[in-house]
């Protein structure tokens, strides 16, 4: 036998024990690895609604502080939200169109939803808070959980300087301007 045959059959052979090697390590690995007992976790899901039962529904906490939000406002957004339904986030005037604590009619709360959508997708990336902004307007207002309809009126509150919406909520029972 060539002594270049003899060398060319050693890598051969060292490739091959090389395999059989990672092959066995594989089998080994795969034998001892624990069984999973539970399917993996799914990612946290985000709440957008309630039912008219839920406790969270009524009140005046004002749980939305992010970008539309103003700290010397809080008392406006208590008042109007006490003259339109008495702190009841459920409420709803269908005979008038009007919906949720803040009285929204559908076509400025589906509005205030493509307002809310830059905010939603810095707080939840952009795939997702593009997915809450089109749950938000197929859905009537008063099924919004409390921090989204104050995040909706905040929004149009402000979105073009302070109280610079609030012509929508003038009138009522009391002035809270």
């Amino acid at each position: 036998m060539s002594t270049e045959r003899k060398a060319n059959e050693r890598v051969y052979s060292s490739e091959l024990w090389g395999q059989v090697m990672a092959a066995a390590a594989l089998a080994v690995a795969l034998i001892i690895a624990p069984v999973p007992t539970e399917p993996p976790a799914q990612p946290q899901q985000i709440e957008l609604f309630a039912t008219k039962h839920d406790p969270r529904m009524t009140g005046t906490r004002l749980p939305y502080r992010g970008k539309y939000w103003r700290q010397h406002q809080a008392e406006l957004t208590r008042c109007v939200l006490l003259r339109e339904t008495n702190a009841h986030w459920f409420s709803t005037n269908r005979s008038a169109g009007y919906f949720g604590a803040f009285q929204f009619t559908s076509a400025l709360a589906v509005g205030a939803s493509w307002m809310m959508r830059d905010e939603l997708r810095q707080m939840y990336g952009f795939k997702v808070g593009t997915l809450v902004s089109r749950q938000l307007r197929a859905t009537e207002m008063h099924r919004w959980l409390p921090f989204y309809q104050q995040m909706a009126f905040a929004t149009v509150l402000n979105w073009e300087g302070d109280e610079s919406g609030l012509s929508h909520w003038h009138g009522g029972r009391w002035n809270c301007a």
